[in-house]
């Protein structure tokens, strides 16, 4: 019955496959930036009620900002990954 202790050190490296800090990093804060939007759209397409459609507005707000976000986040994270 002689067993090591378990030792809580932790590796120098993450497991392969498993994303590096920047990474992680860079997909919450696109998360936080993706709800700011909807939040911009929302209100966006609530003011101009009166005017125009709502869910013409919101679409056009929306899809008008997520669009360049996730290129430029897809161009980002293609730059963390290649610097391995």
């Amino acid at each position: 019955m002689d067993q090591e202790p378990i030792k809580n050190e932790p590796d120098s490296e993450p497991a392969p496959g498993l994303p590096k800090k920047r990474q992680v990093i860079h997909i919450v804060i696109l998360d936080v930036v993706i709800l700011m939007e909807l939040g911009f759209a929302v209100h966006m397409a609530n003011s101009l009620r009166e005017t125009y459609d709502f869910t013409l507005v919101f679409c056009a707000v929306f899809f008008g900002l997520i669009i360049p976000t996730i290129w430029l986040s897809r161009f980002v994270m293609r730059r963390l990954t290649a610097k391995e």
